[in-house]
């Protein structure tokens, strides 16, 4: 078994009368991207600060890269990097200056790597955060926890507030990480897009508990496709294991296809079939399907 990056056995976290972590395990390689996956609520968020060493479990343990990540959190933090969803800075401070601030709190310099981060995502580093978008500042928080090439990089929600061109690039520059550094990269989202964009492994948290956790090519294989059919004439008998049609209109069948492509396209063969539309795999329909 790959030696693990994160292991969370037993963990429960309550504020208050409200459970937000009930008996959640985890684990996760080193050298993995891994994705969180769950609706607002589900508890991804309380996941990630007991992870960082930002609260306490009231039972259960979690470690990160062999250490306690409550009682060792101040060498564990030397080797993190962590941006969360909603940067915010001084209205002074400038990716520039945030820079010199992590060098010298690390005590090595990380501005020379930080500042080809910070061109790389086109991101201007002597503005100050006051006039920056919502965007710009997310790139910050990103370069920041990047440019120290840390051994584990918790994101949650990384990519909000990026376009779609920026959301390229920095996953380019996640990949990059990976296969250069070996990093371990723990990424919380409730999108199955970000997910599917950046990671290989999929876990599902509901209810503050681990419901599902499994690679992503195994999580892609099970999810379902729309499909349309169109028929001269509409076929008569059973249909073929994998076809759920929910609509008949003349000749036209709407529904969804489980499984490989192959075998519906072996019985449409002989079907009168003059046209036929099929979707690619249904990946967020696979992931709700944990929570119905």
């Amino acid at each position: 078994m790959s030696e693990l990056a994160i292991r969370a056995v037993g963990v429960w976290k309550a504020f208050g009368s409200r459970a937000a972590l009930q008996g959640l395990n985890l684990e996760v390689p080193k050298g993995e991207i891994c994705g969180l996956l769950g609706p607002n609520g589900a508890g991804k968020t309380t996941t990630l600060r007991t992870i960082l060493g930002c609260l306490r479990p009231n039972r259960g343990t979690v470690e990160a890269l062999g250490l306690d990540c409550w009682s060792q959190s101040p060498a564990l933090r030397k080797k993190l990097g962590y941006c969360s969803a909603d940067v915010r800075f001084y209205p002074w401070l400038t990716a520039r200056k945030a820079l010199e601030i992590a060098s010298a709190c690390r005590r090595h310099d990380v501005l020379g790597q930080g500042l080809k981060l910070a061109k790389r995502l086109d991101l201007d580093p002597n503005l100050g955060a006051g006039r920056m978008s919502r965007g710009n500042l997310q790139k910050v928080g990103l370069v920041v926890a990047l440019a120290s090439k840390p051994e584990l990089l918790v994101l949650d929600e990384p990519s909000s507030g990026l376009d779609p061109l920026v959301q390229e690039t920095f996953a380019d520059l996640i990949k990059e990480a990976q296969d250069r550094d070996g990093t371990t990269v723990l990424i919380s989202s409730h999108t199955f897009s970000e997910v599917a964009r950046l990671c290989r492994t999929v876990v599902v948290v509901k209810a503050g508990r681990v419901v599902a956790g499994e690679p992503l090519d195994a999580f892609r294989a099970r999810a379902g496709r729309r499909v349309v059919l169109t028929f001269a004439t509409p076929p008569q008998g059973d249909l073929p294991e994998g076809l759920q049609v929910d609509d008949r209109t003349d000749g036209v069948w709407r529904g969804r296809w489980l499984g490989e492509t192959g075998p519906l396209l072996a019985w449409c063969a002989d079907k009168n079939l003059l046209d036929l539309e099929i979707s690619a795999p249904l990946l967020d329909d696979a992931f709700l399907d944990f929570y119905r």
